[in-house]
């Protein structure tokens, strides 16, 4: 059951970890049947799987220096990225040395080590050096800087064009309302005796916002008061 729960999360656009704890025992049995089988350890496919899987781990190790790239960030100032990479790669290329030579439980607990140290990184310094990619947060960051406690269960942000539940969590079940451009529009229009409504508007869907809500008929005045750049990683 490991291919298909894979295809049906890889198909969702937001997951949470605990999401693929059911794959875990397939991948347990699969491990150790693989372990165990001592039939199929030298054959040639076996070896060009191996290989394979080496090159694969490897490239992937490199992400760690690629990702903070392609968003634009110094790596000078995440050091974190050159050492998850290197101990990636460095345990993947010697748990392939140690296959060849039929050393498996070695190779295993070289991969149990090698990746504890390397993810552990990953997770507790590299991820959260990340900051376009977790844009829910900036959002809430640039809420707090700019309009600190406006946004509340009787003052919703009303949200348009991005749609991450992360936000909710963030920010409170009833302090969020997830919009299309005519209802955000209709909204601002029912709380005009409001002092202030605030909207959340992606950049795809601001020259319809404005179109619309600058009507004459409907009398609703905008005004931006902050600018958030960030990478929405469900939709780019």
């Amino acid at each position: 059951w490991v291919i298909p729960t894979w295809l049906f999360f890889e198909c969702m656009p937001t997951k949470l970890p605990q999401y693929i704890l059911p794959v875990f025992p397939a991948l347990a049995i699969l491990s150790a049947y693989a372990i165990l089988d001592k039939t199929a350890k030298n054959t040639r496919m076996i070896k060009i799987l191996v290989v394979i899987w080496g090159c694969v781990s490897v490239l992937f190790s490199c992400a760690f220096l690629g990702i903070p790239l392609a968003l634009h960030l110094p790596l000078s100032h995440i050091p974190s990225a050159y050492f998850a990479s290197s101990i990636l790669a460095i345990t993947s290329i010697f748990a392939v040395i140690w296959i060849f030579k039929q050393r498996y439980v070695i190779a295993m607990t070289t991969l149990i080590i090698g990746n504890s140290l390397g993810f552990g990184i990953g997770y507790q310094y590299f991820l959260p050096e990340l900051t376009p990619v977790w844009t829910s947060q900036t959002i809430v960051n640039a809420i707090n800087h700019t309009i600190p406690g406006e946004i509340n269960d009787k003052n919703p942000l009303i949200v348009v064009g991005y749609s991450e539940p992360s936000l909710v969590f963030l920010l409170g079940t009833h302090a969020v309302r997830f919009e299309d451009v005519p209802h955000a529009v209709q909204l601002l229009e029912q709380n005009q005796k409001q002092t202030h409504t605030y909207v959340l508007v992606e950049k795809d869907n601001q020259d319809n916002f404005l179109s619309e809500a600058q009507k004459d008929h409907l009398n609703i005045n905008t005004s931006p008061i902050e600018n958030i750049t960030s990478f929405n990683y469900t939709k780019g």
